[in-house]
């Protein structure tokens, strides 16, 4: 019977001479003297020791039948119920080429080396909408997913451990400044209340209280809580992008001026792409701006970072959270800095 390649290998003296352990497929010389031998047999053990670990994992690797797309569906399974609709289509859309091509493989299988081997692979693929090759920022996306679902099933302990930190994606290009001038935007809602003058309001909420383009279906559909009303202004409570890692409700501050444009608001786009690729006919810049305008507009008038990003909806701390959890005063004061008038 053949000996397992897991079992302890002895010390063996070749018909020369020669002392040698053999392991790996390889025979591993200790020379000729038999007390030196020794000696050398007791440090290649724990060499020996290391190489089964690795046979070991390699093994569990390949007998696992847990393929690669399986496991991206018990990802989702287990994910999607804590996360956004958003979050919904960024694993579903960018999931889905590394799905296409290694699906059918053990995931185990589907390792750091792999995973570098098919970011070289992902650069070079040319996009169907564009005839280019993929944007870094889309290879970055690409790789992000597959990362955070193989690190899930490490967690899970669905596939052994692996390192992923050597998986880099490209670099993007330095961000432009997104901020239009106020004469710009006016601009845009003008030829807006032209064409359509629910499009006006929209557009007009999305810049006077700072939102990002996904919350303007939730707003025009008032699919949230109106919790602070007066003569400064309102604070409508919506599920934001960082509710869902915070706990806390996104807080859209509506001037005196923007909740007269939220009041005339209503649910004609059911999507923000939809939203998006109709604000891109009139600017071609698209929607994304409108926000950073606000933004910038503020900052150049004076007010506090702090305050912006609060406006804006960025995660705060836990202690921010607790002493402070709407700021109204405050916040509605900035926000009636704003104007289209």
């Amino acid at each position: 019977m053949a000996r397992s390649p897991l079992k302890t290998p002895s010390l063996q003296r070749h018909v020369r001479g020669q002392y040698f352990i053999k392991f790996g497929g390889e025979h591993h010389y200790l020379g000729t003297d038999p007390k030196e031998a020794e000696k050398l047999y007791a440090a290649k053990l724990v060499e020996w020791a290391a190489w089964r670990e690795q046979k070991k994992e390699r093994q569990a690797r390949v007998s696992s039948k847990l393929t690669f797309a399986e496991l991206v569906e018990l990802f989702e399974k287990s994910r999607f119920p804590d996360v956004s609709a958003d979050m919904h289509r960024y694993y579903k859309n960018h999931l889905r080429r590394a799905v296409n091509v290694f699906g059918r493989m053990p995931a185990a299988m589907v390792t750091g080396k792999y995973l570098a081997t098919y970011l070289v692979d992902l650069r070079q693929v040319v996009s169907d909408r564009t005839e280019a090759p993929l944007g870094p920022k889309t290879v970055k996306h690409e790789i992000a997913a597959i990362k955070a679902v193989l690190n899930w099933a490490m967690d899970v302990e669905l596939v052994p451990e692996i390192r992923l930190s050597g998986v880099k994606p490209p670099r993007a290009a330095p961000k432009r400044k997104k901020a239009l001038t106020l004469e710009f935007i006016k601009g845009i809602v003008a030829r807006a209340r032209a064409e359509d003058p629910n499009l006006e309001c929209w557009i007009a909420v999305h810049y006077l209280a700072g939102c990002r383009p996904s919350e303007l279906p939730r707003l025009a559909a008032r699919d949230g809580e109106m919790v602070h009303q007066s003569a400064d202004g309102a604070i409508f409570d919506i599920v934001g992008k960082s509710t869902w890692k915070t706990g806390e409700m996104r807080h859209v501050y509506l001037s005196p001026e923007a909740l007269i444009y939220f009041n005339a608001m209503k649910p004609q786009w059911k999507t923000w792409q939809a939203y998006a690729r109709r604000v891109s006919a009139l600017s071609p810049g698209g929607s994304h701006p409108l926000r950073h305008s606000a933004y910038a507009h503020l900052r150049a008038m004076g007010v506090a970072e702090e305050e912006i990003a609060q406006f804006v909806g960025h995660a705060r701390t836990d202690v921010a959270r607790s002493y402070d959890p709407t700021a109204r005063a405050t916040l509605l004061r900035s926000a009636a800095r704003l104007t289209l008038r």
